[in-house]
């Protein structure tokens, strides 16, 4: 089940990366996806794979400490990370902050999970202080929530305004669960309800898939449209080259028999024809 949800967060990272990767939300929506799939990675070491290589690893100590440290490594990266890349999609979603804003927050809200990787032991265990965690993920999810929220108020476009709605309703409401089982849950000493994170990835990624198709999400349903209009465009442009193509034969067609008009008019001395053959020259 762990190995069938990793590959469901991987899928939904590249379905949102497709939507439109020059933009860099998007990809920082793709980096949440892959940073927050961590979690399951380490699940996957620890409950998949470590026990149905029991036998063989026992005789490799090396490669046990190996996945053991990549469990821990992935472990750290979902938990330090994922605030981190939320953030960074909602504040470059945020068309009305400055780009030298933008890059501020980027700068300065990096600074919390380096500390938590100063102070925090990674190997052989995990010992992050979730009470420092709460501290800082708490005010990044609440701030990202409302520049999310602001970004859907301000929009004028209707079209635009409904496929933001959507967006803000399935990437926060499970946000807001997945926060609540990594970090609240801890501070509680549940180390286990991380597990329901499972079931909120599994409804998210339905959700995601059946109203992307009906009303959008993260732009898919206006990229289909913007493909539609190229296609458009692309028609127009061809018929406007054969008519500018035509249009220079017939161009052609008349600058030369209006030369042999004025050859003709010289010859026989009409200075009134080689004057109408000039106007047609012109």
């Amino acid at each position: 089940m762990m190995v069938f949800i990793l590959f469901t967060i991987w899928a939904l990272g590249l379905f949102v990366l497709f939507t439109d990767p020059k933009r860099t939300s998007i990809r920082w929506a793709c980096a949440t996806a892959f940073v927050g799939a961590g979690g399951f990675i380490s699940g996957v070491i620890d409950e998949t794979i470590m026990p149905y290589f029991a036998d063989y690893l026992a005789a490799k100590p090396g490669t046990t400490n190996t996945l053991i440290l990549a469990s821990r490594i992935s472990s750290f990266i979902c938990q330090a990370g994922l605030p981190y890349t939320f953030l960074m999609f909602a504040v470059h979603s945020a068309e009305f902050l400055s780009r030298r804003v933008k890059l501020t927050i980027q700068y300065a809200a990096l600074l919390m999970p380096l500390g938590m990787l100063w102070i925090t032991p990674v190997y052989p265990e995990l010992l992050f202080n979730y009470w420092i965690m709460v501290a800082w993920v708490i005010p990044f999810f609440l701030f990202s929530c409302t520049l999310l929220v602001v970004q859907y108020m301000r929009e004028k476009d209707p079209l635009v305004k409904k496929n933001s709605f959507f967006t803000n309703v399935l990437i926060i409401v499970p946000l807001f669960f997945v926060f609540i089982f990594i970090y609240i849950m801890r501070i509680q000493n549940d180390y286990e309800a991380w597990r329901y994170n499972m079931l909120v990835v599994t409804i998210q990624f339905i959700l995601i898939v059946a109203i992307s198709l009906k009303y959008g999400f993260l732009g898919v349903r206006l990229r289909v449209e913007k493909k539609r209009l190229d296609s458009t465009l692309r028609a127009l442009t061809s018929g406007a080259q054969i008519i500018n193509h035509t249009i220079k034969n017939e161009a052609g067609k008349i600058s030369l028999y209006a030369d042999r008009i004025e050859t003709y008019a010289d010859e026989t001395n009409q200075p009134s024809l080689k004057e109408d053959a000039l106007v047609l020259m012109q």
